[in-house]
């Protein structure tokens, strides 16, 4: 019985191991979508900066200009 046991052991252990490592490349997947999120967020952001301080320059220029 101790031979089953050990047989029964193996591919359990290797069952463990694929799926801890199909556990992480999901992991490593939504990471990447994170990642790339956060980097489209990070440009829209200074897209929006450049827009409001687009004006702000215009009016120091209009200013400087009196």
């Amino acid at each position: 019985m101790g031979m089953l046991s050990e047989a029964l052991k193996i591919p359990d252990q290797n069952t463990v191991k694929y799926m801890i490592e199909e556990l992480q490349k999901k992991l490593e997947k939504k990471d990447a979508v994170i990642a790339a999120a956060a980097r489209a967020k990070d440009v829209a952001i200074k897209e929006k900066d450049a827009e409001i301080n687009a004006p702000k320059k215009q009016l120091e220029h209009y200013k400087q200009s009196e």
